[in-house]
């Protein structure tokens, strides 16, 4: 519930936990929906590992500003949080 009503810095605070706990390790789509509400964005995985990737808006700012925690599926239709891209894993991605 805290995600779904939060905002941007808000979510932005929890994709850590998310991400430790592994609460999206092997979850369907309407799974991820249930947990985390609709995503903002969709778009095609860019690696082997992820076929489609889903964006929910955050705000994380440091050296650089982060609008969107990405949520990987792989061919099996299951989800993980990040995206893996030339062998490292992003918890926040730009697009």
């Amino acid at each position: 519930q805290k995600w779904k009503s939060g905002d941007g810095i808000t979510r932005g605070t929890m994709i850590m936990d998310i991400h430790r706990q592994r609460a999206l390790g092997g979850m369907t789509k309407e799974g991820v929906i249930g947990l985390l509400g609709k995503p903002d964005k969709k778009r095609q995985g860019n690696s082997a590992v992820s076929t489609e990737v889903w964006l929910y808006g955050i705000e994380v700012v440091g050296e650089k500003t982060y609008r969107y925690f990405p949520v990987s599926f792989d061919r099996q239709g299951r989800a993980s949080s990040g995206e893996v891209s030339n062998g490292t894993i992003s918890l926040a991605v730009d697009e």
